[in-house]
């Protein structure tokens, strides 16, 4: 036992020095640069564009109550029957470098007379990007992600 700790000691004593590479910098996260709602026959369509080419995290789900910005804990009113939350984690609303908004557009989206009656940013906080869709009624709906763009498509039958 004795032996190895003399070895070590001998070596850091000599100055050895050790070149170690510098951890690769984190991947960028995608930043949120658009939010859309198009009315086409027969269907409602809501887009969010990303720039980058990584995918985020998507869930699509009903809300479950009331929703709620995550920062301040403060209801955020959504016009319609029921509302479904799409929340994109491993997304980011600002510049990784200069802190700038990325997307600078309206945060709510009036429905046209179809299924989707409101869109609403809710957040765009600390990697997740959390939009509720305002809907009529609960319904069937199709959630795809698509590239050259990368966007996640989300189609509401209307």
């Amino acid at each position: 036992m004795p032996r190895p700790l003399l070895i070590l000691a001998l070596t850091l004593s000599m100055g050895v020095t050790v070149a170690c590479e510098p951890d690769p910098p984190p991947a960028q996260l995608p930043s949120l640069v658009d939010l859309r709602l198009g009315h086409h026959p027969g269907v409602d369509r809501v887009v969010v564009e990303l720039d980058g080419t990584r995918a985020p995290e998507i869930d699509l789900q009903p809300a479950a109550g009331p929703v709620l910005e995550a920062a301040t804990g403060r209801e955020v009113a959504v016009a319609g029957g029921a509302v479904l939350l799409l929340r994109l984690d491993g997304v980011t609303a600002h510049d990784a470098t200069t802190w700038e908004p990325t997307y600078g557009g309206p945060t709510r989206l009036a429905g046209g007379g179809g299924t989707v009656t409101e869109v609403v940013l809710v957040d765009a906080e600390e990697g997740r990007v959390t939009v509720a869709i305002g809907v009529r009624r609960l319904g069937s709906r199709v959630l795809r992600r698509a590239d050259d763009p990368t966007r996640v498509v989300i189609d509401l039958p209307s």
